[in-house]
């Protein structure tokens, strides 16, 4: 097997190669992290109201928890906590700006099957 290379450039084939694959690489990432309404590359956004209900309720069930007060206002918090990132997750999975934002909701999503399951 013969490389194919341009006479007078050694190695022009494997750096055809190497833009070739940096150019899909380049292609895919901006794929995954553009809106596609804007045009902008969105990685992370303002929190909405699930996230912060998440966080709110998991802030306090800590704070909870460290005061060794393993009773209902535990499970509550935990179940408001779990409900909040699940409805996040579905938001994002239906409604993300862009592929990125809908596999980080399918990813959610599966972990609080699995973790529920197991």
């Amino acid at each position: 097997m013969h490389a194919c290379t341009t006479p007078g450039l050694p190695g022009a084939a494997a750096t055809g190669t190497v833009v070739a694959v940096t150019t899909t690489l380049r292609r895919g990432v901006d794929w995954l992290v553009r809106d596609r309404s804007t045009g902008e590359v969105v990685v992370g956004q303002r929190p909405n109201l699930p996230i912060l209900v998440f966080l709110g309720a998991t802030v306090v069930r800590w704070l909870v928890v460290s005061t060794g007060l393993w009773t209902a206002p535990e499970t509550v918090l935990r179940v408001v906590a779990t409900l909040a990132l699940a409805w996040w997750a579905v938001d994002e999975l239906a409604r993300g700006v862009n592929p990125l934002r809908r596999l980080l909701g399918a990813g959610v999503l599966v972990y609080l099957v699995l973790s529920r399951l197991l």
